[in-house]
Order: C-alpha cells, then sequence, then structure tokens
C-alpha cells in the first residue's frame, strides 16, 4: 500500500519534467493560440463602439446645514431608484419612439435594451448611460435621444417637484467613439496563448499521469526498489546513418505497440574492437557490478536474465554480458533457456539443430557439457544452443537433469548465465529460482510497462526468487542524464586521443 502511495504521488517535478519534456509542443501551443486570438479580434469579431454620458442627482441645500449629509444620502437613494426606472420598459419604449421620430428608423423597445445599460454608480448620486453599437455613429444618436430624455423624466418627476432641494445635471455629454471597446486584441491574444497553453499542459499533465513507461532510472529505483546494475546507451552499427537508426526505431516501436513479433536487430552488437565505446564501457560497468555479486558465493554464480516483454533486448544484453566476462580472461558459459523463442544461435552465428539445451534436459545427451556445448568464436565463452523446441520446455527447466547440468557446470565455468524467457509471458523462468544465485531484470527505456514490470518482479518474489537488480537498455543519451552525458563526451575524447596516436604511430614508422 506504501509502495503504490508514493507511485500516485503528485509532485512538483511531475510537473516541471512535463514542462521541460514538452516544451516544444506548449511553444507551439502558445503561438497557436495567440495566432487564434490575433486572427479572431482582426477578422471574425464584430467590433463594438460605445458612448456614454453622465447624470448628476444633487441637492441645493445649504451645506453648512447639519442636515445636508442627511439630503446627500437622499440624493443618492433617488439615483439609485432613477436608474431603476430609466431601466424600466415604459422609458426605453419613449426613448424607441424617440429615435423613431427624429431619425425615421423604427425600432423596438427590445432593440433599445440590447443597446443601452444604465447604472448607479455606487456610493455617488451618479447616474451612468452606455450604449454599445456596432456602429459608432448609432451609438452616439441613441446616446442623445437618452440626454434629451433623462433629464425631463428625472426633473418633472412629482417626488422632485415636492423636493424643492433635488436637482439632476448632465455633467458628462457623448461623444463619438474613435476606437472600439472590443475586440480588445491584445487581450484576446493573450487569452488565447494562455489558453491553449493550459489546455495542452491539461492534456500532456494528464498522459504523464496515465503514462506507466519506464523511462529513467529513477523510476526503477522509486517504483520498484530496485538496484540499477547497468544502462545499456542506443546501440547503432558502424557506419549507420542517424536517420536509419532512428526509422529502424520506429519501426520497432509500432511493432512492439502493435503487439506482432518484433524483427530482433541482431547483426553486428557483440562487442568487439568496433563496438562504440559508451556501450563498451556500459557492459564492463554491468560486469563489475556482477562479479560484486558473485563475490559473495563460494562457488560459480548462475544469473538468470528475465524481462518484462518480448522484445527489451534481454537475449542481447545477456550475450554481451557473457563477452564482457571472457574478455576478462573468465570462462563462461551462456546457456540459452527460453526454449520457445530461442535466439543465441543466431547471435553467435551457429546452428539450432544440434544438441542442445533440450536434448541435455531430455536425456539424449550422456555427457551434456561435452556433447551440447557450442565453443564460440570468442576465447572462453561456450554455448548452449536451445536445440530442438520441446512441447514441454517448462517441465524440462523444472527437472533434476536442469539441476545436475547447473551443477556441474559450476565445476568448469567461472560464471554461468542463463538466457529465460520473458516472465510475463511464461511461467518458465520462476522454475529455476531455488538453483540461481539471481535474476536480472532487462527493462526496456520507452518501452517496458511499469504495471507489467512489476507484474514480474511480483511473479518472481512469489518463488522466492532472488532479484538482484535491474539493467535499463536503449537509453538516448541526448535526452539521459549528465551522467551518460558525460560518458559520450568522454568517449568523443577517447577516441581522438586514439587517433593521434594512431598517427603519431604511423609518423614514426
Amino acid at each position: 500500500m506504501e509502495k503504490q502511495r508514493k507511485t500516485n504521488e503528485i509532485s512538483f517535478a511531475l510537473f516541471w519534467k512535463v514542462f521541460c519534456k514538452r516544451f516544444l509542443y506548449l511553444a507551439i501551443a502558445l503561438v497557436l493560440g495567440v495566432s487564434i486570438g490575433f486572427v479572431y479580434s482582426s477578422f471574425l469579431a464584430t467590433p463594438v463602439y460605445s458612448s456614454r454620458a453622465e447624470f448628476l442627482i444633487f441637492n441645493n441645500f445649504d451645506s453648512a446645514n447639519t442636515l445636508g449629509s442627511t439630503y446627500q444620502q437622499g440624493a443618492e437613494l433617488y439615483a439609485s431608484s432613477s436608474a431603476m426606472r430609466l431601466n424600466a420598459n415604459v422609458f426605453r419604449q419613449k426613448a424607441a419612439d424617440a429615435y423613431q421620430e427624429k431619425y425615421g428608423i423604427e425600432v423596438s423597445e427590445k432593440w433599445i435594451k440590447s443597446k443601452v445599460s444604465v447604472s448607479h454608480i455606487s456610493d455617488s448620486p451618479v447616474i451612468n448611460v452606455t450604449v454599445r453599437s456596432s456602429n459608432p455613429e448609432e451609438a452616439l444618436n441613441i446616446l442623445k435621444i437618452y440626454e434629451g430624455l433623462v433629464i425631463g423624466e428625472l426633473q418633472d418627476s412629482e417626488q422632485v417637484s415636492q423636493a424643492k432641494y433635488i436637482s439632476v445635471l448632465l455633467i458628462t455629454r457623448g461623444e463619438l467613439a474613435n476606437s472600439p471597446d472590443s475586440p480588445n486584441t491584445m487581450l484576446n491574444m493573450f487569452l488565447g496563448g494562455a489558453s491553449f497553453v493550459a489546455l495542452a499542459y491539461a492534456v500532456f499533465f494528464l498522459m504523464a499521469l496515465r503514462d506507466k513507461t519506464v523511462y529513467h532510472e529513477e523510476d526503477i529505483k522509486k517504483d520498484f526498489g530496485l538496484s540499477v546494475l547497468g544502462a545499456i546507451p542506443e546501440w547503432n552499427r558502424v557506419g549507420e546513418s542517424a536517420k536509419s537508426a532512428q526509422n529502424s526505431r520506429r519501426q520497432l516501436r509500432r511493432e512492439l505497440r502493435s503487439g506482432r513479433p518484433a524483427e530482433r536487430d541482431i547483426e553486428g552488437k557483440l562487442l568487439d574492437q568496433k563496438t562504440p565505446f559508451s556501450i563498451t564501457e556500459s557492459f564492463k560497468s554491468l560486469r563489475t557490478n556482477l562479479m560484486y555479486v558473485g563475490l559473495n558465493h563460494g562457488e560459480a554464480p548462475v544469473f538468470g536474465f528475465v524481462s518484462d516483454f518480448a522484445g527489451a533486448g534481454k537475449s542481447l544484453v545477456v550475450s554481451n554480458v557473457a563477452v564482457a566476462f571472457a574478455q576478462l580472461g573468465k570462462k563462461v558459459l551462456l546457456i540459452d533457456g527460453d526454449m520457445r523463442c530461442p535466439i543465441q544461435h543466431r547471435v553467435f552465428g551457429v546452428s539450432r539443430q544440434k544438441n542442445g539445451l533440450s536434448e541435455a534436459l531430455a536425456g539424449l545427451a550422456q555427457n551434456p557439457l561435452t556433447e551440447c556445448i557450442t565453443k564460440t568464436e570468442i576465447e572462453g565463452l561456450d554455448l548452449i544452443v536451445c536445440g530442438h523446441i520441446p512441447p514441454n520446455p517448462n517441465e524440462l527447466l523444472a527437472s533434476e537433469q536442469m539441476k545436475n547440468l547447473l551443477e556441474n557446470a559450476k565445476r568448469e565455468y567461472d560464471y554461468i548465465l542463463v538466457d529465460l524467457p520473458p516472465v510475463c509471458a511464461t511461467s518458465d523462468a520462476g522454475v529455476l529460482a531455488s538453483v540461481l544465485t539471481g535474476y536480472v531484470m532487462i527493462l526496456r527505456v520507452g518501452y517496458s510497462n511499469k504495471t507489467a514490470a512489476q507484474t514480474s518482479i511480483d511473479a518472481l518474489h512469489a518463488v522466492d526468487a532472488n532479484i538482484i537488480g535491474a539493467v535499463i537498455n536503449d537509453i538516448n543519451i541526448r535526452h539521459s542524464s549528465r551522467y551518460y552525458k558525460a560518458q559520450g563526451r568522454y568517449s568523443h575524447y577517447y577516441h581522438l586521443v586514439v587517433a593521434e596516436d594512431e598517427q603519431k604511430a604511423k609518423a614514426k614508422k
């Protein structure tokens, strides 16, 4: 429950992360909103002009008299009631009749109501009359009608005639408007930009809340509580253009999201002299961490490599970890334990039809470590391919023969690495929990799902499996943390130094 609460926690870091990640889209939304506000104000909205007049209600009583303040309050009350009377249908009809008589245009009381607003200015004896129209001359003409009627309407009132101290005065006359009150172009541009940015950010933020994809090392530590044993950058083949690599990743993304089996890109992806520096160093770092874990055991450690889905790059990771150990002078055995969808024979370019793991576990080989071993071109690295695909891989992996095979291999090798199927796909990986030193979970950045990964981890914990940690695969160095960016810069520096040394050596010859 506590883990779930932490996972759903919304922090300022999430707001900032969404802003940084979607900054370009937010900038586009801002430009689009501002443009729409400008277009609406300039070409679509109907301009509205206004003319305004003010009438003062005041008393003629001597200001030195102590009753002056009382009469002033009376003037304010009269102004308030007068504004209500001027807003009545009866007076509006008078204004409509006067307008028709003067300008010869027949109008109705409702038309006057849509153009004119009369209000009492709070805490003052002033009445404000405002006329709005799309035609400035029309607004001024209507206001002139009101200027001629209001004083007569209020001054001829029986209430006023009995109160000698009340007078009505026009203090502000209406003028022809030179510019429209609305639309306000700058305001609409601001509101358009702000609303579009707010809407776009809200959409991106909701997407971030619903997004369960693994993107960063922090996701693994926070959500799963696993140590990160290594981080493998994106691996582009030597000579491959950036555009070609990007197209390959897009194709892979479409295949994985569609649920179709993805074409595995394995050609030229074994560690050698041509491997990019950042890739080589990342596998060396992973190798060092696994060596540290292996020091706690008196015998050769057996590591099982698993993933949350097919396509995480697990098989390539385990094969290159095996190569990295062999480069250190260690004797390594790599076992292709994925007997449903084997691939190690393709990675190393050997035949799958010879005796392999399925034959060894089915009892078809008298001495598996002799008859089922395939020597690779890499010194110190031996491979047991899958062999013929069996109908019962789960039972074979859980058999005594598998335990005996691993026990015998521990006496012959320094490290044993087992390539196992994805945990969510089958239960094959979990049956080896009692004989493995530990599991290494491979998670692919931008593809692995947190829910699926957590399900896989829970499935392994259910069989008391020891999960050593996780490896994040396919990191984009350009969009990752400072550490990986620094690693990339050091890679550039390293190649410059090597190139200089080679040039000096050629010059000496």
